[in-house]
């Protein structure tokens, strides 16, 4: 299968992304967009491969001219100096706070741009196979990942989350008697760290430390 054509016409060139990918690695590149387009429109309208220029992957620090990435593997693409927008610029769209389940149990929490009592299925739909999340976090530790894109294929649950709700629940599963140590990541690092998954862990920390994100060297 071959990459949809790119007319490099007016406004159209080469612009920073950076791809998670389903197997872990953390790779930065050039793709070719549109003035306006946006990250989501520029990854869903591929026929399923991303041509990528000027390649560094980041834990190998292996550099390569040109690859092709199927986007079916990619978990989630970000724009390093926000050439390419999640949301278009003229969206007048409201903040939905939304707390996302990946596979392999990756939890994340952003909001969504949608418009006021719109169903989440309908806004899925409406994006096909990379929705914008703003202000995105990796949770439990709330390292920020800032505007992405995430592919739907990836996500295995999607729910409305309220802070004010998640606080009172704390509140009021808090022992105050009890003295827990937490890791960088927010996982107790006692009994609690037996029910974390060692792999999960290991692939949350070298996408955090490749995507150079804040607080990654003290994992």
């Amino acid at each position: 299968m071959k990459d949809q054509p790119i007319i490099r016409g007016a406004g159209n060139r080469a612009r920073a992304v950076q791809l998670c990918l389903r197997d872990q690695a953390v790779v930065q590149g050039t793709v070719f967009a549109a003035d306006g387009q946006t990250l989501p429109a520029c990854l869903g309208k591929r026929k399923g491969w991303v041509n990528l220029t000027s390649v560094h992957f980041l834990a190998t620090d292996e550099r390569q001219p040109h690859i092709a990435v199927q986007t079916n593997r990619i978990l989630w693409a970000s724009s390093p100096n926000a050439e390419i927008p999640v949301h278009s610029a003229s969206a007048q769209l409201a903040s939905r706070p939304v707390e996302l389940q990946l596979e392999g149990g990756l939890v994340m929490r952003g909001d969504l741009g949608n418009a006021p009592k719109q169903r989440l299925s309908d806004y899925l739909a409406a994006f096909g196979e990379f929705i914008p999340l703003r202000d995105a976090q990796l949770m439990p530790s709330g390292l920020a990942l800032g505007d992405i894109a995430v592919n739907q294929e990836a996500i295995e649950r999607l729910r409305e989350h309220d802070e004010n709700a998640s606080a009172a629940q704390s509140d009021r599963e808090a022992q105050p008697a009890a003295t827990i140590t937490l890791d960088p990541f927010g996982v107790p690092a006692a009994t609690e760290r037996k029910r974390e998954s060692p792999g999960l862990r290991h692939w949350l920390v070298t996408v955090a430390r490749e995507a150079k994100l804040p607080r990654a060297e003290e994992l």
